[in-house]
């Protein structure tokens, strides 16, 4: 037997959470998974079972009540076993888009074409009919209409809606193309906000810096739940029945700086190298070390405020050169990134990785710690030329949407 055991609906997918039952006991969680994972390597993202060579005969797709096929098993992300404290959760999530979305049926059904179960040989064919109407209600979701803000660089923000699964609420929103295209050569447009309730109180809040932020768990390892919105953001639940308020509070956009250091490593290490960047920003260089072995190397850990326990380093087994770093800068000015590296004058630019912790003081202005790691390099060079390609800015926004409620959860019901 198959059974959905959970399902949730958003603009941008569909997830169900099954299992399978043999005289009422829940199949081994081989058994259970394997025939929806994706052999990822294959360019056709074909359903394997027990081996390759089966793949090509399972299919999954999804059907209006009158057979005809509305999704394709290209869209379909079989997303396997997941460990949880409680258990195991079996996942298979269908990709939507806006235009599908918007055109689904009421009602549609999803189809599991299998070959294989417990090791035995043979034809499946499931199905699971799943109420769409209904599972919008379940999934507590509020669409906003599609509220727009124009960024001070021509980039759109759409947000889309929110919703509630399980423990987390999920904020969905993406970027409208415009001339200006929704990143430069040097990072994407980012922004932070927030979500208050009717109350003025702030229960959810993000910034690009993860230092405003409030109950975030969006992108957290495995503290994200896959049956909400995985490409919104998610924060701890929000409560039922209240007025929520959405606030862009930031604008995060990435401009050219001119900033060229020639770096003497044998200097260095005598001497750390101090450049004034002007209004009270600063940079220093503290070290230049070369790594030759495997052994774990201390790096910065970015901050999270929303993880108290968050920890201040983390560990690399890089090779390579290891610069230190540090600076002041201003309320305005976020980090240095995006660096472009010549080491002896040959560009390493592709092997150049910032790991960078961001505070701020009493008066709101960042400070950063950060390690450059350039890659691949087995020896001390006698220069190396470091430049910063772009200064991350902070801008402050003001547009709020109000976010509406959800419809009365529905009662239990078979999706």
């Amino acid at each position: 037997m198959f059974k959905v055991k959970n399902a949730s609906i958003s603009p941008n997918q569909i997830a169900l959470e099954y299992e399978f039952l043999k005289n009422g006991i829940r199949l081994s969680d081989d058994d259970t998974y394997k025939p929806f994972s994706f052999s990822m390597d294959d360019a056709l993202r074909d359903f394997h079972g027990y081996d390759q060579k089966d793949s090509s005969e399972n299919d999954v797709y999804v059907t209006d009540e009158q057979g005809n096929k509305l999704i394709d098993r290209s869209r379909i992300d079989a997303t396997g076993k997941r460990t949880l404290e409680t258990g195991v959760q079996s996942l298979i999530r269908i990709n939507l888009n806006e235009e599908t979305f918007k055109k689904l049926p009421e009602k549609i059904e999803l189809h599991v074409k299998i070959n294989k179960v417990e090791g035995k040989a043979g034809k499946w064919h499931l199905t699971a009919p799943i109420n769409v109407k209904e599972l919008k209600e379940k999934s507590r979701l509020v669409l906003t209409d599609d509220k727009n803000f124009t960024f001070p660089n021509g980039t759109i923000l759409n947000l889309k809606g929110w919703l509630s699964v399980n423990s987390v609420s999920s904020i969905f929103a993406n970027f409208v193309d415009s001339k200006h295209g929704w990143a430069n050569e040097y990072g994407p447009t980012e922004f932070g906000f927030q979500v208050k309730n009717k109350q003025g109180e702030v229960v959810a809040a993000h910034d690009p810096a993860g230092l405003q932020d409030v109950n975030f768990v969006g992108g957290n390892g495995n503290e994200i739940d896959p049956m909400a919105d995985t490409l919104g953001l998610q924060f701890k639940r929000f409560k039922d029945g209240d007025d929520y308020t959405f606030e862009l509070t930031s604008f995060h956009s990435y401009d050219k700086l001119g900033l060229d250091l020639n770096l003497d490593p044998q200097a260095i290490a005598k001497k750390p190298l101090v450049k004034d960047l002007g209004g009270g920003k600063t940079l220093k260089i503290t070290k230049v070390e070369l790594k030759t072995d495997d052994g774990p190397k201390e790096v910065p850990s970015r901050q999270i405020n929303s993880i108290p326990d968050a920890p201040v380093i983390s560990y690399v087994q890089d090779k390579g050169i290891f610069i230190e770093v540090e600076g002041r800068l201003d309320k305005e000015t976020v980090d240095l990134t995006t660096w472009k590296v010549k080491v002896d004058n040959q560009e390493k630019e592709r092997d150049v990785w910032d790991s960078t912790r961001l505070e701020q003081d009493e008066n709101g202005n960042y400070k950063f710690r950060k390690v450059i790691i350039i890659r691949d390099v087995e020896k001390m060079p006698k220069n190396i030329t470091l430049e910063s390609a772009a200064v991350h800015k902070n801008a402050a926004i003001d547009w709020k949407v109000p976010l509406g409620k959800p419809m009365p959860e529905l009662q239990p019901n078979t999706l």
